[in-house]
């Protein structure tokens, strides 16, 4: 469909993929490298969350104590660190888990556990879980601050020469598609100048740790992954959330197809389950990249799930935010427990989102605070989103991969209708979840929760068992 000349940009993250697609193969961006590597990788998904959250700025970032203080700590291990075979990137917001006195990461520790020889550094990206890395089930070795430290410094500089033609050429093709303001010549030059550093800090790292294997949780470790590759040292991505076919992380096409091995991305991405491989395969790029190896998290919670004990005449409604519409959210939620309570048994528990909902949740409480059958958890709580899944009788939340969370435990999930909702209307359309457009949709998903239990079949399709030993064996494939 043509859009209307004087039409509001569409902001939905299909029309944003769209847009892009459009953009790279038009103005062919992956031509345009420095030191072998395609540079258009490493500004895809910041343009794409930019385009979405309506800014190009930086993130709030900590104060400089605060950074400098692990960073001293690391200078060790950073310049005579062990040698490991498996060389592990995580975040510290991945804490969620409570293990005896300890606090698991939920991407790596079972993994690192089974293969009991790796290297973990560990992101600083949300200061409320500071004290539980000092925790950790499986200590880290490093923080990433020392690095992240060492690049802001470097990005001060002038150079790489190499970078300015290409960031120059770049820039001209964003600013001929969302204007001269939006995304500036010094924005690309700052990425691709911190891309640069990153990758050879973390090569000077790698050269020392010497391993066999990288794995990282998340698309944007464009530095890392390069040097590893540099290496020829393969590099695995877990799937730690959604991963659909319009995440600029993971949509790449046919276009993209002859500069794969120019492009910093991973060699292998490790899949929760079957609709995600099927997701990611249709735009013709990855192939074999693709491994289906589900969820060691997911595992056990299906045992926990299944040992417990018969759930009670009580409806216990799970909702998880995304650090967006929370106003809305606190509206149809009012709106609910003010309708269901002469009609329903039932307890409202909100689970806010451990980065995105930090500054909301006096907001939530103070919404809440008169209402006994609800509780507002922050993401920093002890109890984990897992923890309440497994008790759940009905989840709902925006577009948050907790939808798919619930399915493979088999809990229904609904869908409330607010912004970046249409990410998942595929499960509603798949009738796997189920749209609440209000109040009182909600309220009969409630009611009737018993008859709306997903299938162990619609759970593996979603996250395939056995996580541990399918991802064993994809490691020995590599």
């Amino acid at each position: 469909m043509i859009q209307a000349p004087n039409a509001a940009p569409d902001r939905s993250l299909p029309g944003i993929d769209r847009r892009i697609r459009a953009l790279e193969r038009r103005h062919d961006l992956l031509q345009y490298q420095a030191g072998g590597w395609c540079l258009w990788p490493v500004l895809r998904f910041p343009v794409q969350s930019a385009l979405r959250l309506g800014a190009s700025g930086g993130s709030k970032t900590r104060s400089r104590w605060d950074r400098v203080r692990p960073a001293l700590g690391d200078l060790p291990r950073l310049v005579r660190p062990r040698r490991a075979r498996y060389l592990v990137k995580t975040y510290i917001s991945g804490l969620l888990e409570r293990s005896g006195d300890s606090y698991k990461d939920i991407w790596f520790d079972d993994l690192l556990g089974a293969v009991g020889d790796g290297f973990k550094i560990v992101g600083i990206n949300s200061p409320g879980f500071m004290t539980r890395s000092r925790s950790s089930l499986v200590p880290p070795d490093m923080s990433s601050t020392a690095i992240e430290l060492a690049v802001s410094a470097l990005i001060r500089l002038p150079g790489p020469s190499q970078l300015l033609g290409p960031a120059e050429s770049i820039a001209e093709a964003l600013a001929a598609e969302f204007g001269q303001a939006t995304f500036p010549l010094r924005w690309v030059i700052r990425r691709l100048r911190a891309f640069h550093w990153y990758a050879r800090l973390y090569g000077q790292l790698l050269e020392r740790v010497i391993p066999d294997v990288v794995l990282v949780a998340d698309p944007g470790e464009y530095g890392l992954v390069a040097a590893a590759k540099e290496r020829q040292i393969p590099v695995v991505e877990l799937q730690h959330g959604m991963m659909d076919a319009h995440h600029s992380g993971y949509s790449w096409t046919d276009y993209a197809a002859p500069f794969r091995a120019r492009m910093p991305i991973p060699d292998a991405l490790f899949l929760y389950g079957e609709q995600a491989c099927r997701a990611l395969e249709g735009n013709g790029f990855w192939g074999e990249a693709l491994r289906n190896v589900g969820s060691p998290r997911v595992d056990t919670y299906r045992e926990r799930r299944r040992s417990a004990p018969s759930a009670t005449e009580e409806c216990i409604l799970v909702v998880t935010t995304q650090g967006t519409e929370s106003g809305a959210i606190i509206n149809l939620l009012s709106r609910f427990v003010k309708i269901a309570r002469d009609t329903l048994r039932f307890r409202l528990l909100v689970k806010l989102h451990p980065i995105y909902d930090a500054g909301s949740l006096q907001a939530y409480r103070a919404a809440f605070t008169a209402e006994p059958e609800v509780e507002v958890l922050p993401g920093t709580a002890e109890v984990s989103t897992f923890a309440l899944l497994a008790k759940a009788s009905l989840h709902a939340s925006i577009s948050s991969s907790c939808h798919y969370d619930a399915l493979a435990l088999g809990v229904p999930t609904a869908v409330l209708p607010f912004a970046t909702h249409e990410v998942v209307l595929p499960l509603v359309a798949a009738g796997h979840a189920h749209l609440a457009p209000d109040a009182e949709t909600l309220l009969e998903l409630a009611k009737g929760w018993r008859q709306l239990r997903p299938s162990e079949a619609i759970g593996e399709y979603y996250f395939r068992r056995g996580a541990l030993a399918n991802m064993r064996r994809e490691l020995v494939r590599l």
